[in-house]
C-alpha cells in the first residue's frame, strides 16, 4: 500500500503572497486522470474535510484500490461500505417515542390476529370529561387504557397489561377506540361493558379473531364458518337461559351453579371441553343475569354455588364476582381448589358472611383461615373440611371496622348556661334574628358561614349543588378561600355587619331539641381564655364552647313552605357579657352541607301532625310567632287525640280542664267512657268506625264536656 505523503515544504499561492505552510494531502484524480470535484480531501492529520452541506455526514476518505492502481472515490464502492443516514436530533426522537405511548402513531400490523391478539371495540370515549377537558396532563386514549388495565385486572385477578402501540382512535365515529390484546385478558375487559368511565358509560365488544374484518376481504369460507358458530352460540344461549330459569330461586334468592360439567346440555354442546369455550362460558352466564334478574343483584341473590365443578382455578369465574359483588354465602365445595387459586377472588366479596371450601386441597391449619379471614374482611362462617366454624362473631367486625370507639356526645355544662342557651337560640332565630342579636351578641361578636359541598350528598332529589347556591357566595371555607384578603371580607363581625347578613339569608325552621332529641348531637365544654369584656381579667375567662349538629327547614319567605332540608354544625363559644349576668356570643361559625355528617334521625318522619289526619299544617311544630310553651301544649293535644280517638279542639278542652294535667286528663276521659256520655261529634270518624264509640271505650251516650272536672 502506498503510504507516501506529500512534501511539507511551504507553499505559494498563485495570487501571490506567501500561505501557512500545511499538511496537504494528493490531488484526488478519477480513472480518465482528471482531477475529482465532487469531494474535498482531508484536512488537518488524517481528519477528513467536512465536505459540502449536502455531504456533511460521510466518510470521504480516499480508498485505495488494493491492486495499488491508484485511488478510487467513495461511488466505485458503495456496495461495500454503505451511506450511513442523516442522524434525527434528539427532539424528533422524544416527539416520536411520546406519540407513540399516546397511542397516536400506531406500530402494529392492520390485523391483530397475525401477532395472536384480539380486538376490542370501545365506544363512547368523546363524550367523557378527559376529553372534553384540554388541560388534561394525559391524552384521553391513554387515560382510558389506563382504567380499562385497571378494572380488567380487577376482574381477572391479575396484572393486566395493554400495549399502547397497539391501540388508536378512529378518525370517525362517536370516540370508537380499537384495542389489541392478548386473549387471556379478553373476558376481563368485556366485563366492563356499560361500566362508567369519566361520566360516560363504554359500550365495550370483542371484535374477534378474523382478519377479513380487519383488511376488509371477505372470505366465504370463513362466513360458512362464521354462520355455524352463531348458530351453536344461540343454541348455547338457550341453554342458559334454561340454566338461570331452573337454578335461580327467587325466593330463597339462591343460584345453584354446582355441578354445571355434568349438565347434559352443556356436556352435548362441549362448553367445557376446551379452556377458550370453559372462559366464554362465566361472561355469557353472567351477561345473561344481567337481562333477567331485573333490579339490583344484591336483591336478587345472597347464596351462590360453585360446588362439584372439578375447578382448580377460579380465574373463570371471576365474572360473578363482577356481577354479585355482595354476596353473602359462596359454596366452593369440592372442587381442586389451592389457597392461591382462592385468593383470585380477595376482596371481590367485601360482604361476604359465609364460605364453604371442604373437599379441596387446603390444609386446616391456623395460617390458612387467618389469610382467607384477611380476604374476606366480614367473614362470619368458614368451612374448612370440619363442619362450618363461627370465625368471626358481629360485634368483632363492628370493632375492626371502628378500631377507634366512638364515644356519646359529652354535655358538660355550668348552671344550665348551655342547656337555656340551645333551648332558647334556635327558636329565637328561626323567628326573630334581630331579638337573638340584641341578646347574645355585642359588637365584638364574630360570625361565619361555610358551605361544604364536597361531602358526598345523599339520594332525596338533590342531583347538584342549585338549591343551595346562595350560601356558596358567602362562604368562608378555609379549605377553598385561600386569599386574605376574601377570608376577611366573609368575616363578619359586630351586631350591624351580622345583622345586614343574616338578612339575606333565607328563613329557616330547626327541630325542637326537647322534642326530637334524636335528630340532634349536641356538645358542651367548659373553655378558658375567654377575652373578658370589662377588661379586669387581662388573662381572659372561663366560657363555654358549644357545638350542634343536625338539620334544618329552609322557607320560602312569601309562601312559608319548605324548600329544601340542609344539615348543618353550628359551633358557639359563649363568655360572659358586659351587663353583669348575662352571656354573649364571642364566636359563631355555622357550616352547611349536602349530607350529614353523623348518622341523625329524621325529624321531619316524626313530625306529629304528619300523622294526624285531622291536624291542621304546622300543628305541633316550632314556628313564627309560636313560643315553645304553645307548641308543647299542641304535641300533647295530639297524643291525646291518638290515644283516645277525640278530635282535637275537645281534647284540647280536656286538658285546659286538667291544668294540662296528662293523667288528670286520660282518667276523665277513662271516667266518662264509663259513664257513656261521649257524644260521636266528639270523635274522630275512624274512632267511630271501630267500635261505635272511642276504640274500646263503649257505645255514646249524651253528655257535655261541662261535666269533666
Amino acid at each position: 500500500m502506498n503510504t507516501s505523503r506529500a512534501s511539507r515544504g511551504p507553499r505559494i499561492s498563485e495570487r501571490g503572497g506567501i500561505r501557512k505552510s500545511r499538511h496537504s494531502t494528493p490531488t484526488r484524480i478519477d480513472r480518465d486522470g482528471d482531477i475529482d470535484m465532487s469531494s474535498g480531501g482531508s484536512t488537518g492529520r488524517g481528519r477528513p474535510n467536512r465536505g459540502t452541506r449536502g455531504n456533511r455526514g460521510q466518510n470521504h476518505h480516499p480508498i485505495e484500490d488494493q491492486s495499488g492502481r491508484g485511488r478510487l472515490h467513495q461511488q466505485s464502492h458503495a456496495s461495500e461500505r454503505p451511506a450511513r443516514l442523516p442522524r434525527r436530533s434528539n427532539l424528533t426522537n422524544d416527539r416520536l417515542s411520546k406519540a407513540i405511548g399516546n397511542g397516536d402513531i400506531v406500530m402494529s400490523s392492520a390485523d391483530p390476529s397475525a401477532e395472536g391478539l384480539v380486538r376490542i371495540s370501545i365506544k363512547g370515549l368523546r363524550d367523557t370529561a378527559v376529553y372534553k377537558n384540554p388541560r388534561s396532563h394525559n391524552t384521553p386514549l391513554n387515560s382510558l387504557i389506563e382504567w380499562v388495565e385497571k378494572q380488567a385486572s380487577r376482574n381477572a385477578g391479575v396484572d393486566v397489561k395493554i400495549d399502547r402501540s397497539k391501540c388508536h382512535e378512529a378518525k370517525k365515529g362517536p370516540g370508537l377506540v380499537y384495542l389489541s390484546v392478548a386473549p387471556e385478558f379478553v373476558d376481563a375487559i368485556v366485563t366492563l361493558d356499560q361500566k362508567s368511565f369519566a361520566g360516560a358509560v363504554m359500550s365495550i365488544r370483542k371484535q374477534g379473531l378474523d382478519s377479513s374484518a380487519t383488511t376488509g376481504t371477505s372470505n366465504p369460507g370463513n362466513q360458512h364458518q362464521n354462520r355455524k358458530e352463531e348458530e351453536v352460540a344461540a343454541k348455547v344461549m338457550e341453554v342458559l337461559a334454561y340454566i338461570v330459569e331452573a337454578r335461580w330461586n327467587r325466593a330463597d334468592k339462591t343460584f345453584d351453579l354446582s355441578s354445571l360439567v355434568h349438565e347434559p346440555a352443556l356436556v352435548s354442546r362441549g362448553v367445557f371441553d376446551n379452556e377458550s369455550t370453559t372462559k366464554k362460558f362465566f361472561p355469557a352466564l353472567m351477561k345473561l343475569c344481567d337481562s333477567i334478574m331485573e333490579g339490583p343483584k344484591h336483591e336478587m341473590v345472597t347464596a351462590l354455588s360453585l360446588a362439584n365443578n372439578g375447578m382448580s382455578s377460579l380465574l373463570v369465574v371471576s365474572p360473578v364476582a363482577a356481577t354479585f359483588p355482595r354476596l353473602r354465602h359462596l359454596v366452593l365445595s369440592n372442587n381442586n381448589l389451592r389457597l392461591d387459586a382462592l385468593g383470585t377472588l380477595r376482596w371481590k366479596f367485601r360482604e361476604l358472611a359465609q364460605l364453604e371450601v371442604d373437599a379441596n386441597p387446603l390444609s386446616d391449619q391456623a395460617e390458612t383461615k387467618d389469610t382467607i379471614m384477611k380476604w374476606f374482611p366480614k367473614l362470619q362462617q368458614l368451612n374448612l373440611g370440619n363442619g362450618l366454624e363461627q370465625v368471626r362473631d358481629p360485634r368483632q367486625i363492628e370493632a375492626e371496622r371502628n378500631p377507634i370507639p366512638i364515644m356519646a356526645a359529652s354535655f358538660q355544662d355550668e348552671a344550665d348556661i348551655g342547656a337555656k342557651f340551645i333551648t332558647d337560640f334556635f327558636p329565637a332565630f328561626d323567628n326573630n334574628r334581630h331579638a337573638v342579636l340584641d341578646q347574645y351578641y355585642d359588637n365584638d361578636s364574630s360570625f361565619s358561614l361555610s358551605f361544604n359541598s364536597r361531602r358526598p350528598r345523599i339520594s332525596q332529589g338533590r342531583d347538584n349543588d342549585a338549591d343551595l347556591q346562595h350560601y356558596l357566595r358567602s362562604s368562608r371555607n378555609l379549605l377553598r378561600i385561600t386569599h386574605l384578603p376574601a377570608r376577611v371580607v366573609r368575616l363578619f363581625t359586630g351586631k350591624k355587619e351580622i345583622g345586614a347578613f343574616w338578612a339575606t339569608l333565607p328563613k329557616t325552621r330547626h327541630p325542637d331539641p326537647s322534642m326530637y332529641p334524636n335528630s340532634w348531637m349536641i356538645e358542651c365544654h367548659s373553655l378558658p381564655g375567654v377575652p373578658d369584656p370589662s377588661g379586669q381579667s387581662p388573662g381572659g375567662v372561663a366560657g363555654l364552647l358549644i357545638s350542634a349538629s343536625g338539620s334544618f327547614e329552609e322557607l320560602d319567605r312569601t309562601t312559608g313552605k319548605e324548600t329544601t332540608q340542609p344539615y348543618f354544625h353550628r359551633s358557639f363559644v359563649l363568655g360572659p357579657g358586659a351587663v353583669p349576668g348575662t352571656i354573649r356570643v364571642v364566636s359563631d361559625i355555622w357550616t352547611i352541607r349536602h349530607s350529614p355528617a353523623l348518622d341523625l334521625g329524621n325529624w321531619k318522619l316524626d313530625n306529629p301532625s304528619s300523622k294526624h289526619t285531622g291536624a291542621p299544617p304546622g300543628f305541633g311544630e316550632p314556628g313564627m310567632g309560636k313560643s315553645m310553651e304553645q307548641v308543647e301544649k299542641e304535641r300533647l293535644t295530639m297524643e291525646l287525640s291518638h290515644s283516645t280517638g277525640l278530635v282535637l279542639n275537645v281534647a284540647k278542652e280536656c286538658y285546659e280542664k286538667n291544668n294540662w294535667d296528662k293523667v288528670q286528663a286520660l282518667a276523665d276521659v277513662a271516667r266518662l267512657k264509663a259513664q257513656g256520655s261521649i257524644p260521636n261529634e266528639w270523635l274522630m270518624p275512624q274512632a267511630i268506625r271501630k267500635s261505635d264509640g272511642v276504640a274500646g271505650f263503649g257505645p255514646p251516650m249524651g253528655g257535655a264536656m261541662a261535666d269533666i272536672t
